[in-house]
């Protein structure tokens, strides 16, 4: 959701990951992080939870929320914005 000049990113209950290496939430396109859109490192496997920044020109483009392994730079799952 975009609201007072923040991006929020909310997981639902439903989610889950079975695990990996330096995990981070993200917004991008492609399938990888927009530049400047690694959100934050993925507190937790499974369960609600939500991640917070401010809105930039960088982010506007992106298309996708994605759990990304930034030690491998490899997606571990991607969503599209609705």
């Amino acid at each position: 959701t975009k609201s007072g000049g923040k991006i929020t990113v909310k997981l639902g209950s439903n989610f889950k990951l079975d695990g990996a290496p330096d995990p981070y939430v993200a917004l991008g396109n492609g399938s990888a992080p927009v530049k400047g859109g690694l959100l934050a490192v993925l507190r937790k496997n499974s369960g609600s939870q939500s991640y917070s920044i401010a809105a930039s020109p960088a982010l506007d483009g992106a298309r996708q929320v994605i759990i990304w392994c930034k030690r491998y730079a490899v997606p571990l799952g991607v969503a599209t914005i609705k």
